[in-house]
C-alpha cells in the first residue's frame, strides 16, 4: 500500500519499510547495516531507495524519528501526516506499521460501498432521468404513458375536431416539446453516469467532502468509518505517550473529513488549557454520542488509549452492519421503482419510432 508516495515515480512499499524498522529495532540490530542489507533483497527499485535514503540519514547521526521527518518531506500530504504522527512515538517503526494498516483499513472499508450501493444508485439515476419525461408529458395534458399509441397521433395531420393550422401548430409544438424532454433526459443521463462513476470509482476521493456525510444512509457510514479510524489513530498514539494535545493535533492531519480535521485541531488547543476531552468533544452536534460517552470520566479509571480501542472495534462492527443495511434496503427500494421509470424510456422509444414513420410516410 502505497498511498500515492513514490521514489522516481514509483510506488514505495512503505508498510514493508515500517516493518523492517520495528522488527529490526526488537531485534536490537543496528538500523543502517540493516536497512542496507535488507535494500539488496528489496524488489522493487523505488523502495530499496527509500531504504537506503533512510538508512543514510541515520548513519549521518540523524534519530529513526528525525530521519523519518526528512524522508517525509517529499512525500505526499497524506502520507506524510501519517510518517510525522510515527515520529512522535519513541518507537516510530511500530506505530507507522500499525497507522498504515489502519489507514489501509479504512480504505477497503470506503471501496466496500462500491458493491454495496453501485447497482442500487444505477436504478436510482435510472428513476430520476425518467422524471423531466413525465413532467413534460403530464403538462402537455392528456397523455399517460400507459397508452403509448398516442404518438401516432402526433404525426397526424388530421383531426375532426380542429382544422388543419391548428392541427399542425399543435402537432409542432408537441414534437418541440418531446424532443425538448428527450434532450434533457439525455442530459440527466450522462450527469448521472458520471455522478455514478465518482461514487463507485473513487470512493476514498469523496471522504474529503463535506457534502458527502450529510447525505442519508451512506453519509453514516462514511461518518463511522471516519470515527473508527480516528479512534485506532488516538489508540497508537495515547498507548505510545504521545501527549494528548500532540495526538490530537496528529490525528487531526490525517483525518480526511474536513469537519472532523477542525474539531480535532480545536480539542487540541482546549485539552492543551486542561479542559478535559469528553467536554472538549461534546460541543460539536454532529458528533456520535457513543464516541463522546466511551470518553468521559468512568469509575473504573480504564485509560484512554483502552478506550479508543474499544471504539475502534465497535465502530468496526457498525460499519459492517451498516453495509449490509444499504445493500439490502437500497436494492429493495431501487427495484420497486425501476419498473415504472422505465416506462418513460420505453415511451421515448415509442415516440421516435412513431416520428420517423410519420415522416417517412
Amino acid at each position: 500500500m502505497n498511498f500515492g508516495a513514490s521514489f522516481g515515480g514509483s510506488p514505495v512499499d512503505w508498510e514493508r519499510l515500517a516493518d523492517v524498522v520495528s522488527q529490526s529495532v526488537r531485534a536490537d540490530l543496528p538500523l543502517p547495516n540493516a536497512l542496507e542489507a535488507l535494500a539488496e533483497d528489496c524488489p522493487d527499485q523505488a523502495t530499496k531507495s527509500a531504504f537506503r535514503q533512510l538508512a543514510g540519514f541515520v548513519s549521518q547521526g540523524l534519530s529513526l524519528q528525525d530521519g523519518l521527518r526528512r524522508l517525509s518531506e517529499a512525500q505526499s500530504r497524506e502520507l506524510r501526516a501519517i510518517l510525522e504522527a510515527s515520529t512522535l512515538c519513541p518507537q516510530p517503526g511500530v506505530a507507522l506499521s500499525r497507522l498504515l494498516k489502519l489507514k489501509r483499513q479504512y480504505q477497503e472499508s470506503l471501496r466496500d460501498l462500491r458493491a454495496s450501493v453501485g447497482y442500487p444508485i444505477l436504478c436510482g439515476l435510472v428513476i430520476v432521468a425518467g422524471l423531466p419525461i413525465v413532467l413534460l408529458q403530464w403538462l402537455m395534458g392528456g397523455f399517460s404513458p400507459m397508452h403509448p399509441g398516442f404518438f401516432a397521433d402526433i404525426g397526424s395531420t388530421s383531426c375532426a375536431t380542429c382544422s388543419p393550422a391548428s392541427s399542425s401548430s399543435e402537432m409542432l409544438i408537441q414534437i418541440w416539446v418531446w424532443w425538448l424532454a428527450s434532450l434533457l433526459f439525455l442530459v440527466i443521463i450522462v450527469l448521472a453516469t458520471a455522478v455514478l462513476l465518482i461514487i463507485a470509482l473513487g470512493p476514498t476521493r469523496l471522504s474529503s467532502a463535506n457534502w458527502i456525510y450529510r447525505m442519508p444512509l451512506v453519509g453514516k457510514y462514511y461518518k463511522t468509518a471516519a470515527l473508527s479510524h480516528l479512534a485506532g489513530v488516538m489508540a497508537e498514539l495515547l498507548g505510545q505517550g504521545v501527549r494528548m494535545p500532540a495526538a490530537l493535533t496528529a490525528a487531526a492531519r490525517v483525518s480526511r473529513w474536513p469537519k472532523l480535521k477542525k474539531a480535532l485541531e480545536e480539542a487540541s488547543r482546549r485539552t492543551a488549557e486542561g479542559i478535559p476531552l469528553a467536554e472538549a468533544m461534546a460541543k460539536y452536534p454532529w458528533m456520535s454520542a457513543t464516541f463522546v460517552a466511551f470518553l468521559a470520566e468512568s469509575p473504573q479509571n480504564i485509560p484512554l488509549e483502552e478506550r479508543f480501542r474499544a471504539l475502534c472495534s465497535l465502530f468496526d462492527r457498525q460499519t459492517s452492519s451498516q453495509r449490509a443495511v444499504l445493500e439490502r434496503n437500497l436494492t429493495g427500494i431501487m427495484l420497486l421503482g425501476l419498473i415504472p421509470a422505465l416506462m418513460p424510456v420505453f415511451a421515448w422509444f415509442v415516440a421516435v419510432q412513431s416520428y420517423l414513420a410519420a415522416f417517412s410516410g
